[in-house]
């Protein structure tokens, strides 16, 4: 491909396949720019290549030159939609939720099929606190395209958090048939598991895939630890929580949970120890605020 560019500098073909490769497997942005760039010289009016340029301008953050070469491709290309999706993205990178709704609208009604058109809108009524709408689009992503992982882990969130602890579980089942080191899924099927009083054993192998898998999140050590408390085995809860405060990002949570395993072990200066840390982290955090109380004897 670089050859044949190279012997006739009017040739768009090659240099189109040359820079795709290196957007998309080389991970080579400029050398990709450069060769967009020479087929837009040849021809302005390429609505793929101004689409492809836009969209690389964009993994480089050159975010207005992408709007422009987006805004053309899809002027150039109008029942296409992915210069509309991406568009929708830029929008959304910028937080202007209200245009990438109204670029999604337009992506779907020329594809209304477009699963990542419904899994992106989905995302932005999440971020707009409007949980029904988002479950309703992420369902339709993955009717659209059953194959797509982000989607039914997303559905399985949203399902969760509104309690609908059965669908959420069969949701996490399916992304993790999908991709079997989504660590996230296991753990989020544990908690459930372990709050719900269900399947104590299954949970606990679930936490431990997790944990295998992302041995550097707290959260899931967290929930491991759990799962041990939840099983009567204290001193491995004990242990799963205290490797959870040793690491990054730590929730005021994780702390909460150890002070009551500590509680529970009979240790209450230790307890009291955790249940202060947990309110350094969140003063707000009414049942550490609860629970030291009563060992103080207020």
């Amino acid at each position: 491909m670089k050859k044949a560019a190279e012997l006739d500098p009017k040739l768009i073909r090659p240099r189109m396949d040359l820079a795709d490769l290196y957007a998309t497997v080389l991970g080579k942005p400029s050398e990709a720019l450069s060769l967009y760039g020479q087929v837009l010289d040849i021809d302005p009016n390429h609505a793929g290549a101004n689409y492809a340029y836009g969209v690389t301008l964009m993994r480089v953050g050159d975010l207005t030159k992408a709007r422009a070469a987006l805004e053309t491709s899809a002027r150039l290309a109008p029942a296409n939609p992915l210069p509309l999706l991406a568009l929708a993205r830029l929008s959304l990178q910028q937080k202007e939720l209200d245009e990438a709704l109204i670029l999604l609208e337009r992506a779907l009604t020329i594809q209304p099929t477009l699963a990542d058109a419904l899994e992106l809108r989905g995302d932005i009524q999440q971020a707009r606190r409007s949980p029904d709408k988002a479950l309703a689009d992420y369902s339709a992503a993955v009717l659209a395209q059953p194959d797509l992982v982000s989607a039914w882990l997303k559905q399985g969130i949203i399902q969760q958090q509104l309690g609908q602890y059965e669908e959420a579980k069969k949701s996490y089942l399916a992304a993790i048939k999908l991709d079997p080191k989504l660590s996230v899924a296991y753990n989020n099927l544990a908690w459930m598991e372990t709050e719900n009083r269900k399947d104590l054993e299954q949970a606990e192998v679930w936490a431990k895939k997790a944990v295998q898998l992302s041995p550097e999140i707290a959260d899931y050590h967290d929930t491991l630890g759990w799962v041990y408390r939840a099983r009567g085995n204290l001193k491995d809860a004990e242990l799963s929580l205290q490797r959870a405060t040793s690491l990054q990002h730590v929730p005021a949570a994780v702390f909460y949970h150890l002070g009551v395993v500590l509680q529970e072990m009979g240790k209450p200066q230790e307890a009291a120890v955790a249940f202060q840390k947990t309110l350094t982290l969140d003063k707000n955090y009414q049942a550490a605020q609860q629970a030291l109380q009563r060992l103080q004897g207020r």
